[in-house]
């Protein structure tokens, strides 16, 4: 064994290990990365515990379905009420317009 091949295996050694840092660094960041943005995606989904007014997308979408759904049952009696006083006429697209109001998802 010469000096050259000697050499040789000390740079393929460093090459080695710092190419293997470099990828080990990388991985760490984008975990790092994905960790952040899962904790940033749950805050806005369920609430943040550290910011009182805030409650999440989820909880202000299940609120606002409670009110939804009154404001189709109001309709649809505002829309009897109308239909009782011959206010309106009940024609085939208000029959249809109406039986959608009253499907709840």
């Amino acid at each position: 064994m010469d000096l050259t091949d000697d050499y040789l295996i000390k740079i393929a050694a460093g090459v080695t290990t710092t190419v293997a840092i470099s990828l080990l660094y990388y991985i760490g960041n984008r975990v790092n990365r994905i960790s952040k943005l899962l904790d940033k995606h749950e805050k806005v989904l369920f609430g943040d515990a550290d910011i009182e007014e805030w409650q999440g997308v989820v909880k202000i979408t299940i609120s606002n379905r409670k009110y939804t759904l009154s404001d189709r049952k109001a309709l649809i009696e505002l829309i009897n009420i109308l239909k009782s006083n011959g206010t309106i006429e009940l024609t085939e697209d208000l029959r249809d317009a109406i039986n959608q109001l009253k499907v709840v998802e």
